[in-house]
């Protein structure tokens, strides 16, 4: 019976510690989130994951970034909202970038959208996967245009890109 017990103890954390780095390596396969800003100006973004809430202020000027492996977030999943700092454009319209992994950690699902108005009308706003074939989202004039959602496998990058470099000299300017 004593041999039995140690067996049995034996095998219990032997599979814990197959299983421990079968979750590692399913997380080490995961892509991450990007927010480059490109613009003239500072950005708000808030990072909502369940309870969970932090903000950082990105620097246009200083070609600042944000970047995150790809986590659960709760129902919605996780939520990158970008807003201004200050100025004539930092009333309450933001733009919110939304990412969700499957269950299974196989896809992500993605989406933009923004609410309270346009806060980037006249900026150009980009969201692309690092995957071919997975759709792009891309707001010419920083304004909803088409389907802003998408789906990839989980393994590709999704880049947020406010201001993308070469699309307007007024993006750059000292204010």
């Amino acid at each position: 019976m004593h041999l039995s017990s140690i067996f049995i103890g034996a095998l219990t954390a032997l599979i814990s510690v197959v299983h421990a780095e079968s979750v590692i390596a399913k997380r080490a396969d995961l892509g991450s989130a990007f927010v480059f800003v490109y613009c003239n100006f500072s950005v708000a973004l808030d990072i909502q994951a369940g309870e969970t809430s932090t903000r950082e202020i990105l620097d246009g000027r200083s070609y600042d970034y944000h970047s995150e492996k790809y986590r659960r977030g709760g129902g919605d999943g996780v939520s990158l909202t970008l807003h201004h700092t200050d100025g004539p454009d930092s009333s309450n319209s933001e733009t919110t970038f939304r990412y969700k992994l499957a269950d299974d950690n196989s896809t992500v699902e993605y989406s933009l959208g923004n609410s309270g108005g346009n806060p980037f009308a006249g900026h150009k706003i980009t969201l692309k996967s690092s995957g071919d074939g997975c759709p792009n989202i891309e707001w010419p004039e920083g304004i909803p245009t088409g389907v802003s959602s998408g789906s990839c496998g989980s393994s590709e990058n999704s880049i947020l890109t406010l201001c993308p470099p070469g699309t307007s000299l007024d993006d750059f300017e000292d204010e």
